[in-house]
Order: structure tokens, then sequence, then C-alpha cells
């Protein structure tokens, strides 16, 4: 995708910035992954150092 930035300040003159967007390992796309992560985050058990 893609969003604006209004360098300087300037809103009459956008420009249109690539986004990339990655997925963290703990994530809620799906009934299974979001339930391993409340289980990570309530218990701390397999969460990265």
């Amino acid at each position: 995708g893609t969003y604006l930035v209004y360098e300087e300040g300037n809103i009459n003159r956008p420009v249109m910035k690539e986004r990339l967007w990655k997925r963290n390992r703990f994530h809620f796309d799906d009934v299974a992954k979001a339930m391993l992560t409340l289980f990570t985050v309530s218990t701390f058990e397999g969460w990265p150092a």
C-alpha cells in the first residue's frame, strides 16, 4: 500500500510513499494464533527475551 507524506508541512504538495506491512510473530489474524498470542502475553511463556 501507500500513504501520503506532507514534506515540510506543505499540505498543498503531498508525496505518496510506499508502505511495507510485516506481520509480527504474535498476531490476531486467525483464531488459533490469537489464542496463542493471548496465552503468551498472559503467562510470558514463549515470550522473546
